[in-house]
């Protein structure tokens, strides 16, 4: 034989099948999924001491460069840094291309996804003579 609940239990139980309920009828109106809400992740904004100097190599007009233009505006950008050759150094870049077709479709350039380019040394430099 079942123990009979008390009437507080049975009515805690009551409320708490009210409130399930009525959170999944709200959850359904609004178009969420059932069960926990994901959060949205937030892009943190860029910390105000950050000394860090964004380059941006495009055209005037919005148009993706041909190769004989990223070359000229990579030698455009080589010149502007000339003269902050003997004050300071450059601790990393990154250049992220993207790449499209006569079409306008983006194409893959290498199937490994990256190049790591380091400087030119020679055996002399190598050798410190």
């Amino acid at each position: 034989m079942r123990k009979r609940e008390s009437a507080s239990s049975s009515l805690a139980y009551s409320r708490k099948r009210l409130s399930w309920r009525g959170a999944f009828r709200h959850n359904e109106a609004m178009g969420r999924p059932y069960g926990r809400i994901k959060r949205q992740s937030r892009r943190t904004p860029r910390a105000p001491n950050d000394k860090s100097f964004k380059v941006k190599l495009q055209r005037k007009d919005g148009e993706p460069l041909s190769m004989s233009e990223m070359r000229e505006v990579l030698h455009e950008l080589a010149e502007r840094l000339l003269p902050l050759d003997e004050s300071c150094r450059v601790k990393r870049a990154t250049l992220y291309l993207t790449a499209v077709d006569q079409n306008g479709s983006e194409i893959v350039l290498d199937e490994r996804g990256e190049w790591i380019i380091s400087p030119y040394s020679s055996a002399a430099d190598e050798l410190g003579v």
